[in-house]
């Protein structure tokens, strides 16, 4: 309670709250922190009486002792199969001893501030999971090339797990920056989403689990979490990375606000899943709190709300009539059908779909056959005419001809995919002008990467973007640059919006 963004039990007006900030966080000129430790922040600006009611507040609702006690009185309450826990203390002295004795295994890591004893930690019912992999990283905010120092602070968490049916499943857990109400600290977050992505591609790389579904959970410390996914997939869309599918499938069921206090009312918390291979079929409605009575409180031990979610791991028929409904619906005019993109490796499943005889065609008929199957027969009239321009003389479909119909419809139709790649160009826009200059697009570009961007390979990321080799880059261009990545690398590789 004795931070700035609580100081519960005393009238504390905007201005000098602004001023116990400014206090908070002034440094010396060697970088450190001038007035670290309470009360030296607050002298001058609380009197003796309010410095004791909020150390009384914070006895009264911050007591960890207290609390410690009360979230596994939670967690217990919600009785879930697996748990995302982060600020997480006492994992060894309380948390894994207490839950260990209720049927759960876990693992956990240390952020690494030399000051703060918290990390993350996953927790999964035994007999319901298996451990069969894990990981960590350990995100770097600044790097001193002369020095080689780094300035860290925050940690992501990964598992991957076998449930009991044989189906695995990658668990990520994890914690960005502070300030939320912070533009200036969207970079650190992008850059430390970024790097958690790095670290989760090449995770489920090294153990064969590519395919399998993930789940990111933790608290993003952002009100946008839209804004830091549309980064990270222009990062890792327009460079030589390779990116796990999750980067660009991934969304958040919607929830009400997740954190309550004095001063704000914001949802930062979330579970992020692939829709594709994930759905969420309950969700426990989370209580309507106000600034004026914030949380923790003796009801609710934590500052942020626990999100609780029963999700479904899809069967695999169920996946494949729905690729290829997507492209059926694209195809046909149904434009609820583009909010996501379909990935390169689900139209070609969809494509499969349809070439029941294996032929690596597609005929008119066995589009309409397919279209019954997926009780999708009122589309066709609309398909043929959708394909009538890209079809040969035989009236067969080609595995190009499928995607290049699909991509052309995505195109004309895709606002809500536009407004999300809009997200990440108003992020590189840093001078506001609606275009993108090469020195201001590398140098955002730089500052929101999680691995060395060369001029050489700069480069080439650039000319992927200036089409028409103006000089500079427009919304239109960025925006198809982004569906390329998206839908490119089929086949052999090679197909692209310039080839269709």
């Amino acid at each position: 309670n004795r931070q700035p963004w609580f100081m519960y039990g005393i009238e504390l007006s905007d201005e000098r709250r602004a001023q116990i900030l400014q206090k908070f966080y002034e440094r010396g000129s060697d970088g450190k922190y001038c007035n670290a430790g309470w009360p030296k922040y607050v002298d001058g600006l609380l009197s003796a009486e309010e410095q004791r009611l909020v150390e009384a507040a914070d006895t009264k609702c911050f007591e960890w002792g207290t609390r410690r006690r009360h979230v596994l009185e939670t967690i217990v309450k919600w009785d879930a199969d697996l748990i995302s826990l982060v600020e997480l203390d006492d994992y060894h002295e309380y948390f894994k001893p207490e839950l260990s004795a209720r049927g759960f295994d876990s693992v956990w890591v240390k952020r690494p501030r030399d000051s703060s004893a918290d990390g993350a930690g996953i927790f999964w019912r035994k007999g319901v999971f298996a451990l069969e992999h894990t990981d960590s990283v350990e995100f770097i905010d600044r790097y001193d090339p002369a020095t080689g120092k780094t300035a860290k602070d925050r940690v992501g968490l990964m598992v991957l797990l076998r449930h009991f049916s044989g189906r695995r499943l990658i668990f990520v857990s994890t914690h960005l920056a502070r300030n939320p109400e912070c533009p200036r600290m969207t970079k650190d977050r992008a850059k430390q989403a970024a790097q958690l992505f790095q670290r989760l591609t090449r995770f489920a790389a090294a153990h064969d689990a590519t395919e399998e579904p993930v789940m990111l959970a933790g608290d993003l410390n952002s009100t946008n979490v839209r804004e830091l996914s549309n980064i990270a997939r222009a990062v890792f869309g327009l460079c030589e990375e390779p990116g796990h599918p999750f980067i660009f499938t991934c969304a958040a069921p919607r929830t009400a606000p997740t954190s309550v206090t004095t001063v704000r009312k914001v949802r930062i918390d979330y579970l992020l899943m692939q829709h594709t291979r994930l759905e969420t079929t309950d969700m426990h409605s989370l209580p309507s709190l106000s600034t004026d009575d914030p949380i923790p409180n003796a009801q609710h031990a934590s500052d942020h709300l626990p999100l609780v979610m029963t999700v479904r791991m899809k069967p695999h028929l169920s996946r494949l009539y729905e690729f290829a409904t997507g492209w059926a619906q694209m195809v046909g005019g149904v434009q609820a059908a583009c909010s996501v993109p379909l990935t390169a490796e689900e139209l070609k499943r969809a494509f499969d779909f349809f070439d029941t005889d294996l032929s690596g065609r597609i005929s008119f008929e066995e589009i309409r056959a397919g279209l019954l199957d997926l009780k999708q027969e009122s589309l066709h009239r609309a398909i043929v005419t959708s394909l009538a321009a890209l079809t040969t003389d035989d009236d067969q479909l080609t595995v190009e001809t499928f995607y290049a119909a699909y991509i052309a419809s995505y195109r004309a139709f895709a606002s809500s995919f536009r407004e999300d790649v809009f997200e990440a160009f108003r992020f590189f826009d840093t001078d506001g002008s609606n275009s993108l200059s090469y020195g201001e697009f590398r140098d955002a570009f730089r500052s929101a990467c999680p691995f060395p961007v060369d001029d050489d390979m700069y480069d080439r990321i650039w000319s992927k973007l200036d089409f028409d080799a103006s000089g500079d880059v427009t919304l239109d261009e960025f925006v198809d640059a982004m569906l390329a990545r998206q839908l490119s690398c089929i086949g052999d590789g090679t197909l692209t919006l310039e080839r269709i």
